[in-house]
């Protein structure tokens, strides 16, 4: 079963099922930044990145360590956390 890839930016080569991911790419190399935080002058190209970063306005933790029960705003925060116990 092989997955074709229709969508492909034309400036690298990147390849993709969903015409949207191919959207959201495009913009690592137009650095268009279409997503405004509401509370600081932060812009970012996609959703994902702009829900991460409200967090610094909310102090929202949702990840939590399962030991030591610390909470961190990143999934990588975390996992690096981990190594240490």
């Amino acid at each position: 079963h092989t997955m074709e890839k229709p969508h492909k930016c034309e400036e690298c080569g990147y390849a993709t099922v969903e015409l949207s991911k191919l959207r959201r790419h495009i913009r690592t190399h137009t650095g268009e930044k279409p997503y405004a935080c509401p509370h600081c002058s932060y812009c970012s190209p996609d959703t994902f990145k702009l829900k991460r970063h409200l967090r610094v306005h909310t102090g929202e933790r949702p990840y939590q360590c399962t030991i030591c029960k610390f909470r961190f705003t990143q999934s990588n925060s975390l996992k690096a956390h981990m190594l240490t116990h």
